[in-house]
């Protein structure tokens, strides 16, 4: 496979419109996004669809039954996201799934950042949980949920929603931060009123540290998970967009850098992804399968990335425990 493939969807005839629709869009949105930063934004678009890939399209899957972690992209995103996170916990025995960004209705084809379309990715998750419920090789019964950016509020409310959730783990989740005027401050407010404190999954936040990128972290959401056994990870070196594949191909593509004064560099940013999905794969493999002498290789992670922080509060603490 060449990544310009993971813009290709497949599927049956009846949603072949629908897909090339998609398809369409996806390559239009990482047009413009690299246009927005580099003259030279074409080019590097070209070099990224033709770069060889070591994932193989429709390889024999492994036997047995495995755990599932569902995924939800950040708002606006395409349908390569966060492909190596997802890559890298599959060959490591996760099934990995996630749906588009489709908006409510034929009219409005793309999320906004309302209340309600928050919801609406929501529930396109939850239908692929019963699809997935069906397949044989599939272990529903340990399941998590991860999010990027707005997709961190998706796994909160999915989370608040699914009881059986067990994991969720958040990559710079926009609950995290204080929120902005209009739209977006609704959907935190509809978040707080879904009651998060009923959650009693895992939580494993990662997200960029407090100033960094302007960031002014809020912990209101976490906080009130009081059920919940929650790990909050910074990072000083990454930004939003290391959270997701962008940390891996701005450093391969020689994507350029805006000037930032916080020592940030394409080599920083990569870096500091790798140390989030090691540890990602270790919190996992600590609570998901329940393999308990993996959380101290998480630990061991965290303590040798450079600029990282911990801070773990278990059930029934609000404030944090050093």
């Amino acid at each position: 496979m060449r990544y310009g493939d993971y813009f290709h969807y497949q599927g049956e005839n009846d949603f072949r419109d629908l897909n090339d629709e998609l398809e369409k869009i996806d390559r239009e949105s990482w047009l413009a996004d690299l246009n927005e930063i580099s003259s030279n934004g074409s080019d590097i678009f070209a070099k990224l669809c033709s770069t060889p890939v070591a994932a193989i399209r429709n390889a024999t899957p492994a036997s047995g039954r495995f755990p599932v972690v569902l995924y939800a992209g950040g708002l606006g995103s395409r349908a390569d996201a966060n492909v190596e996170l997802g890559e890298y916990l599959a060959s490591h025995g996760y099934i990995m799934a996630t749906v588009p960004q489709l908006g409510p209705s034929a009219e409005e084809f793309t999320l906004e950042t309302t209340a309600g379309e928050a919801g609406v990715h929501v529930g396109d998750l939850e239908f692929a949980l019963k699809v997935l419920r069906d397949l044989p090789d599939v272990d529903v019964q340990h399941l998590a949920i991860a999010g990027h950016s707005a997709g961190g509020v998706a796994a909160i409310r999915f989370a608040i929603r699914n009881a059986k959730v067990r994991v969720v783990v958040g990559l710079d989740g926009s609950y995290g931060v204080a929120p902005e005027p209009h739209r977006r401050q609704e959907v935190m407010k509809a978040l707080n009123k879904l009651h998060p404190g009923h959650v009693k999954a895992f939580l494993l936040d990662m997200r960029r540290a407090n100033g960094v990128q302007g960031a002014e972290l809020d912990h209101t959401v976490r906080h009130r998970m009081t059920r919940s056994d929650r790990y909050l990870v910074t990072f000083t070196k990454m930004f939003h967009g290391d959270f997701m594949e962008f940390g891996t191909i701005g450093l391969k593509l020689s994507v350029p850098l805006p000037p930032n004064n916080d020592g940030r560099t394409r080599e920083t940013g990569f870096v500091g992804n790798q140390h989030a999905y090691r540890a990602a794969l270790d919190f996992l493999d600590a609570k998901l399968k329940s393999e308990p002498e993996t959380l101290d290789l998480f630990l061991a992670e965290i303590a040798h990335t450079d600029g990282a922080t911990i801070v773990h509060e278990p059930p029934g603490i609000s404030a944090p425990a050093h």
